[in-house]
């Protein structure tokens, strides 16, 4: 079995299932929404156990750390920091734990209404299992525990918006994560990106960030645009130009100076390349200071 995302029930293939993902939520807040049933965040009970079960809710499980195993529709699923495994209604599956490192999970059982009404709506999911670590492990352990966080105050209706809205950016990551093919991802350049991300304001040789991944400079290039749909100088400046506004709308700091903390060799370079980017010069965010 492979890293990455795993396609179970073999007959739908991974651009069947995202095109439900892509079905489903294309409708949502429009006309339908997420309702969440219930969601824990615990370390789970000595010799804890499901028995075989097919239930009639969506359930999602993400896992923050100790080990374990699911087995969906047949298929097993080890339970290890970061998995997200999605299973629709309908879908046989039971777990177990690691006797010697119990895991930490946040479940959660939702389902799909209308705006209108209060009946779910009937074939509104994707028809088979996913099971994936994202490119972002943080990023989604903070969209969980935030669901979370939100389910523990459901009886205000805003927060009944926001678990909707969680549960949408969560569906739609994993539409993501199956149209560009997890499965491919290489580490070398999730690695490269962390350090992209925790440096944006330094212009990066990419001859460095190669040599960093161990590749070849083309071939680092290559995969890093199919891993990310951009080439890395343009994620460079894509970090580079929204850390440039932050300064900009936050710390009074004028067009010239964040130019230079940015290492652009002219001002007037800087705000062409950022009126490209976000359509609109950076004097204007200083207006709106």
């Amino acid at each position: 079995m492979f890293k990455g995302v795993n396609y179970m029930l073999k007959k739908t293939t991974k651009q069947e299932k995202a095109a439900w993902l892509r079905s489903m939520l294309a409708v949502i807040p429009l006309k339908h929404h997420f309702r969440v049933h219930w969601c824990y965040n615990l370390i789970v009970s000595p010799n804890w156990k499901i028995a075989p079960r097919v239930i009639d809710d969506m359930h999602l499980l993400f896992v923050k750390g100790g080990s374990g195993t699911y087995l969906v529709d047949g298929v097993e699923e080890k339970l290890s920091r970061g998995k997200v495994i999605f299973i629709p209604p309908g879908v046989e599956h039971s777990g177990w734990q690691h006797p010697a490192s119990p895991p930490e999970i946040i479940p959660v059982r939702f389902h799909v209404y209308t705006n209108e009404g209060i009946r779910p709506v009937p074939n509104a999911c994707p028809p088979s299992a996913i099971a994936f670590i994202p490119a972002d492990t943080l990023h989604m352990e903070a969209l969980f525990e935030s669901l979370y966080n939100h389910t523990l105050l459901l009886e205000d209706q805003l927060h009944e918006r926001m678990c909707s809205s969680l549960l949408q950016q969560i569906m739609i990551q994993l539409a993501i994560e199956l149209e560009r093919g997890s499965a491919d991802r290489d580490m070398r350049i999730e690695q490269v990106r962390r350090t992209m991300k925790a440096n944006p304001l330094k212009r990066l040789p990419i001859d460095k960030l190669s040599r960093q991944s161990g590749l070849s400079r083309k071939y680092f290039t290559l995969k890093f645009r199919k891993q990310t749909g951009m080439s890395p100088k343009n994620y460079q400046v894509r970090l580079r130009l929204n850390q440039a506004r932050y300064l900009l709308q936050t710390t009074g700091t004028g067009v010239k100076e964040v130019a230079g903390m940015l290492d652009y060799p002219d001002p007037y370079i800087f705000s062409k390349q950022f009126k490209q980017f976000f359509g609109y010069p950076p004097k204007e965010v200083v207006k709106g200071n």
